[in-house]
Protein backbone atom coordinates (compact mmCIF):
# COMPACT_ATOMS: atom_id res chain seq x y z
CA UNK A 1 0.00 0.00 0.00
CA UNK A 2 2.78 2.05 0.70
CA UNK A 3 5.00 3.51 -2.34
CA UNK A 4 7.97 1.46 -2.39
CA UNK A 5 9.83 0.22 -5.55
CA UNK A 6 8.80 -3.04 -6.26
CA UNK A 7 11.73 -4.79 -7.11
CA UNK A 8 13.85 -3.99 -3.04
CA UNK A 9 10.91 -2.18 -1.28
CA UNK A 10 12.61 0.73 -1.16
CA UNK A 11 10.53 3.54 0.17
CA UNK A 12 10.19 6.44 -2.10
CA UNK A 13 10.48 9.66 -0.86
CA UNK A 14 6.55 12.49 -1.35
CA UNK A 15 8.86 14.31 -3.91
CA UNK A 16 10.02 11.24 -5.87
CA UNK A 17 6.00 9.99 -6.08
CA UNK A 18 4.73 13.57 -7.01
CA UNK A 19 7.26 13.28 -9.40
CA UNK A 20 5.91 10.66 -11.01
CA UNK A 21 3.46 12.04 -11.96
CA UNK A 22 4.84 14.63 -14.38
CA UNK A 23 7.57 12.41 -15.98
CA UNK A 24 6.95 8.51 -17.15
CA UNK A 25 10.08 6.88 -15.82
CA UNK A 26 12.10 7.49 -12.62
CA UNK A 27 14.91 5.09 -10.71
CA UNK A 28 15.03 3.65 -7.46
CA UNK A 29 17.38 5.08 -5.23
CA UNK A 30 18.49 1.87 -3.93
CA UNK A 31 18.64 -0.34 -6.60
CA UNK A 32 18.56 1.75 -9.51
CA UNK A 33 16.09 0.08 -11.36
CA UNK A 34 13.87 1.98 -13.70
CA UNK A 35 10.31 1.88 -12.00
CA UNK A 36 6.88 4.08 -13.40
CA UNK A 37 3.42 4.22 -11.96
CA UNK A 38 1.14 1.31 -13.56
CA UNK A 39 -1.61 2.87 -15.91
CA UNK A 40 -4.28 2.01 -14.07
CA UNK A 41 -2.72 3.98 -10.85
CA UNK A 42 -2.07 6.88 -13.15
CA UNK A 43 -5.95 6.49 -14.40
CA UNK A 44 -7.27 5.93 -10.99
CA UNK A 45 -5.49 9.06 -9.73
CA UNK A 46 -6.57 11.19 -12.54
CA UNK A 47 -10.55 10.21 -12.16
CA UNK A 48 -10.44 10.62 -8.58
CA UNK A 49 -9.27 14.01 -8.92
CA UNK A 50 -11.59 15.28 -10.99
CA UNK A 51 -13.92 13.89 -9.15
CA UNK A 52 -13.31 15.75 -6.28
CA UNK A 53 -13.13 18.67 -8.30
CA UNK A 54 -16.58 18.12 -9.42
CA UNK A 55 -17.97 17.41 -6.14
CA UNK A 56 -16.41 20.69 -4.25
CA UNK A 57 -17.42 22.56 -7.28
CA UNK A 58 -21.18 21.20 -6.73
CA UNK A 59 -21.78 21.04 -3.18
CA UNK A 60 -18.92 21.87 -1.21
CA UNK A 61 -18.90 25.85 -2.06
CA UNK A 62 -20.75 26.89 1.17
CA UNK A 63 -18.68 30.32 0.62
CA UNK A 64 -19.90 33.63 -0.59
CA UNK A 65 -16.42 34.77 -1.94
CA UNK A 66 -14.80 33.50 -4.59
CA UNK A 67 -11.71 33.85 -3.16
CA UNK A 68 -11.82 32.06 0.38
CA UNK A 69 -13.57 28.82 -2.27
CA UNK A 70 -11.04 28.92 -4.05
CA UNK A 71 -8.29 29.00 -1.10
CA UNK A 72 -10.38 25.84 0.33
CA UNK A 73 -10.53 23.95 -2.65
CA UNK A 74 -6.69 24.14 -3.37
CA UNK A 75 -6.22 23.04 0.05
CA UNK A 76 -8.76 19.81 0.02
CA UNK A 77 -7.07 19.00 -3.52
CA UNK A 78 -3.71 18.96 -1.70
CA UNK A 79 -4.40 17.19 0.84
CA UNK A 80 -6.32 14.49 -1.96
CA UNK A 81 -3.32 14.18 -3.55
CA UNK A 82 -0.95 13.37 -0.69
CA UNK A 83 -3.71 10.77 0.41
CA UNK A 84 -3.83 9.17 -3.07
CA UNK A 85 -0.03 8.35 -3.05
CA UNK A 86 -0.46 6.15 -0.60
CA UNK A 87 -2.53 3.48 -3.33
CA UNK A 88 -0.34 4.25 -6.41
CA UNK A 89 1.49 0.46 -7.65
CA UNK A 90 4.65 0.66 -9.66
CA UNK A 91 6.07 -1.74 -12.11
CA UNK A 92 9.42 -2.01 -13.29
CA UNK A 93 10.45 -1.71 -16.41
CA UNK A 94 12.87 -4.13 -17.68
CA UNK A 95 15.96 -1.89 -19.82
CA UNK A 96 17.85 -4.00 -22.87
CA UNK A 97 21.46 -4.34 -22.67
CA UNK A 98 23.23 -2.97 -24.95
Amino acid sequence: MMRKCPKCNHSFSWYMVLKSFWINEMYCENCDAKVTITPLSRILVILSTMALFYTFSLFLTPFDNFTISIIVGLFVTLIWIFITTFFIKYKTIKTEKV
